[in-house]
């Protein structure tokens, strides 16, 4: 595979770069409307998978401090994933989750990942070791505290035992 990963701090993004994960994005979710109606979170990181001196394959990272079952628990979120069309099912999106795990894991330290997916991409994050978790997933919004009812899924990275009880990401979902 012939893919180049670099991982940003959004706010330090190049124009250019910041254009290609808007066209990348926009091209991946195209006819996507599962997250209609909802303020998403912008990322604290921008992970992106370059191919050609093109990004082929990008996601977000947040860096969130949320309750489970009233437990505080230090999340990283990814949001966002999306694969060129071009380049999808050749196995960037999966390079580029396993550099996301990584990053969680090693530099973010945190105890979970954390994702929301529709039911029918949920087996792709199972076959990368993430797990369905039951919520419900509480986020904020303009107009208050709402449930985000999507497939809760989390990576265990410096712990292994999920709380059980309902899922505060104390902000704006990502």
């Amino acid at each position: 595979m012939d893919l180049r990963f670099v991982i940003k701090r959004t706010k330090d993004l190049t124009a250019a770069e910041q254009h290609g994960v808007n066209t990348v994005a926009g091209l991946a979710f195209a006819g996507d409307t599962g997250g209609q109606g909802f303020t998403w979170a912008g990322g604290d990181w921008q992970l992106m998978g370059s191919r050609e001196d093109m990004i082929a394959t990008s996601l977000g990272v947040v860096e969130r401090n949320a309750t489970v079952g009233g437990s505080p628990v230090r999340l990283g979120g990814i949001g966002g994933v999306a694969t060129h069309p071009e380049w999808q099912r050749h196995g960037y999106g999966a390079a580029l989750m396993h550099e996301a795990n990584d990053f969680l894991r090693n530099e973010l330290k945190v105890d979970f990942g954390l994702l929301v997916c529709s039911e029918k991409r949920s087996h792709f994050y199972v076959g990368l070791g993430w797990q369905i978790v039951k919520g419900p997933l509480m986020v904020d919004q303009p107009s208050g505290k709402v449930e985000l009812k999507a497939v809760t899924m989390i990576l265990p990275c410096t712990q292994e035992n999920w709380p059980d009880g309902v899922i505060d990401l104390c902000g704006l979902p990502w």
